[in-house]
């Protein structure tokens, strides 16, 4: 195809806004393309082929959309050519070149981070664009405030998150200011505190709260962790006794495991109707449910996100980081709750 006909099309396609067909162009022609539409590579979190966490999904989808916002109010369009965090890039390093960026949503703060959980290439010096880390995340167990601020990288993982810290325009953008401190203990200074990529849509900003006086649809989210299981039955029979008239529902945020399973069994039992969010492909599924009591943080997020009336249980870091970050008081400690304490809780949100 010669060049006249290419930037026909990618005019074409780029009015239509139809990214299929433009990153289609791009793989084939990517300096041409690249000269005529912003395209930004990311290196999602979400493993599509693995455990399809839903969460992971939503952070990636919450920031692109976030971006698509901004740039349609400056009357500009953008792409993105997406692989997961582990993806080796040696033989699409002609294309990354071509694009505007790297965007690492979620950008997962581990231990031998680089080659491990992100592959990249073996030769940093190979990528020409900048790094954009956003909602960066660590993973620290057991999931006290002093433990994860105390907590301490090898030399392998400082010198990675160096050298992207200092190829990014604006340094590592935190999840949570647990996050920032960690960052910090470990001599990372170029870091600003931008949130968890899931709290924006941009929809609903200014949209008062979502509550109609009365909880007709209610959403209950497993723990990861098997050590809540017995809690887990009493918080299931709980929202059976406090709400006997709504429709419940079991939501699975990711693919089955043993806990869920047995989780499954149980709320089943009990007349509640299982999603597997998962397989969803409907980030809105609970726009129409009226309250969120569970232990996964991006479906409680999905709530607030919506102005919606939502409880969560602290079981990790992420919970941890999310209860820093804003003045909450609808997170109650998962280890220290016994459940007839939370009935104060939930009949005061609700």
């Amino acid at each position: 195809m010669d060049v006249t006909n290419i930037i026909t099309l990618i005019k074409k396609y780029d009015i239509d806004y139809d990214e299929k067909n433009i990153i289609d162009l791009f793989v084939k022609y990517p300096k041409i393309v690249s000269k005529y539409v912003n395209i930004y590579t990311v290196l999602t979190t979400y493993p599509a082929h693995k455990s399809g966490n839903v969460g992971d999904k939503l952070i990636t989808a919450s920031f692109k959309g976030l971006i698509k916002f901004i740039c349609t109010k400056h009357n500009k369009r953008v792409y993105f050519y997406e692989f997961f965090r582990k993806h080796d890039l040696k033989l699409v390093l002609h294309h990354i070149n071509n694009t505007k960026g790297i965007i690492m949503p979620g950008f997962a703060i581990r231990l031998n981070m680089y080659d491990c959980v992100y592959k990249l290439t073996s030769n940093l010096n190979k990528i020409k664009v900048p790094y954009i880390p956003v909602g960066s995340g660590e993973c620290t167990i057991p999931t006290t405030v002093d433990n994860i601020i105390t907590n301490s990288y090898n030399k392998g993982t400082i010198r990675f998150l160096k050298y992207i810290a200092s190829h990014s325009p604006a340094g590592i953008g935190c999840r949570d200011p647990l996050v920032m401190k960690q960052l910090t203990h470990n001599g990372i200074n170029n870091i600003k505190f931008v949130g968890d990529c899931a709290y924006y849509d941009p929809n609903m900003i200014h949209k008062p709260l979502k509550y109609s006086g009365s909880i007709n649809t209610v959403v209950f989210t497993e723990p990861h962790n098997g050590i809540y299981e017995q809690q887990t039955y009493k918080i299931i029979d709980l929202i059976v006794k406090l709400f006997p008239k709504a429709k419940k529902l079991y939501s699975m945020h990711s693919i089955p495991n043993k806990f869920s399973v047995l989780y499954r069994k149980y709320t089943s039992a009990r007349n509640f109707k299982i999603i597997q969010s998962y397989k969803n492909k409907n980030l809105n599924i609970y726009k129409n449910c009226d309250l969120h009591i569970g232990y996964n943080v991006h479906e409680y997020i999905k709530f607030v996100r919506f102005s919606m009336p939502a409880i969560l249980f602290i079981e990790d870091d992420k919970e941890r980081g999310h209860t820093q970050s804003f003045n909450n008081t609808s997170c109650l400690e998962a280890l220290i709750q016994n459940t007839n304490t939370m009935i104060p809780h939930i009949k005061l949100l609700c």
